[in-house]
């Protein structure tokens, strides 16, 4: 249990879950999430994906990037 109550863990474990099981609507309830620094290269890529969007379209989408011990919720 302790392994998937840290935030990095379950971000871990939901993205695999995502990609095992591939259909629609299952897993869409989280949003984008990487693990820094693991996913750096990632990260830029998706932003830099993103901003060639803005830049177009003017929308948003949620995301979110997990590190291991930095940021406790209290």
């Amino acid at each position: 249990m302790y392994n998937i109550s840290r935030k990095n863990t379950l971000g871990i474990h939901l993205r695999r879950f995502k990609k095992e099981f591939p259909r629609k609507g299952d897993y869409d309830f989280f949003p984008v999430t990487w693990l820094y620094p693991t996913d750096f290269y990632d990260i830029n890529e998706y932003y830099q994906q993103k901003l060639n969007k803005f830049l177009s379209k003017n929308k948003q989408t949620p995301a979110a990037i997990l590190s291991a011990n930095a940021a406790p919720g209290s």
